[in-house]
């Protein structure tokens, strides 16, 4: 028999909308044919794996979901968000296109410097981010009380580090493309390429290729930050901060080429 005593199952006339697997109202689904169970789930091969075992081979859940990192409401949450932030802070450059041109003239007519002049590009497209970003995330977490575990300094610093890596990836994008629609379509595959292989949306699977390769895309930190932050395990601050280094030095060789351009002009 199945250790089904220790998961938590509904039986329902109507199978869910894939909106619900996504948002972690439920984990799988999981229907009896022939006396087989057959399991569908967002949350990657390794747990379809686990559940699978625990079904159909007489594992215990307790064994088949060893030391598995079990995503949460929140941590789903984040793995949206960091791609649509991505994809919004692309968006949001739209008026740096159009005022390349004139950066120099301005500069010279405002008497700003150019550090600060640049700076505010960036600047203003994390506070657009960052500001709805963490209103929504605060509000779900405190609200509809979603983990014992996550507290808001901690939250509030892994949306600062995923709107500034937005702010500060696009600024670089906007930086070295001469067209909008150029540097658009540029920042939306790699955006949507990124997010699909660091596994901001299912869980990789453990132990392959796949997960190897995750590891080399910020938004796999970010998510593990998540995670972790819901389980209440140790959080990895350190690779928070190398996000944020990286972040720094966007926006630098960014305003180097900026530099470069208006000094050749």
């Amino acid at each position: 028999m199945p250790d089904i005593e220790h998961l938590s199952c509904t039986i329902l006339q109507e199978e869910p909308k894939l909106s619900e697997l996504v948002e972690g109202k439920y984990d799988a689904i999981i229907e009896n044919k022939d006396n087989k169970y057959y399991i569908r789930s967002v949350k990657g091969e390794n747990f379809e794996h686990s559940l699978d075992s625990v079904l159909n081979n007489g594992k215990t859940v307790k064994d088949a979901f060893a030391n598995k990192q079990a995503r949460g409401v929140i941590s789903n949450l984040v793995g949206f968000l960091s791609m649509l932030l991505l994809l919004l802070g692309s968006i949001l450059y739209k008026f740096y296109y159009q005022d390349k041109g004139g950066i120099a003239r301005r500069i010279v007519v405002s008497k700003v410097g150019y550090i600060r002049y640049i700076l505010s590009y960036p600047l203003s497209v994390f506070l657009v981010l960052f500001i709805p970003a963490w209103a929504i995330t605060i509000i779900s977490s405190s609200t509809l009380k979603l983990s014992e575990n996550i507290k808001f300094p901690e939250l509030t610093f892994m949306m600062f580090v995923l709107c500034f890596l937005g702010a500060s990836y696009n600024f670089l994008v906007a930086s070295f493309s001469r067209h909008e629609q150029n540097g658009g379509l540029f920042a939306t595959m790699t955006v949507m390429m990124t997010s699909l292989l660091s596994g901001s949306f299912i869980e990789i699977a453990k132990g392959g290729w796949a997960e190897k390769i995750s590891y080399l895309f910020p938004q796999r930190y970010i998510v593990d930050f998540a995670i972790n932050l819901e389980k209440g395990n140790k959080l990895g601050f350190i690779s928070m901060f190398v996000i944020v280094g990286v972040s720094i030095l966007f926006i630098i060789i960014g305003g180097i080429i900026n530099r470069k351009r208006m000094m050749n002009s």
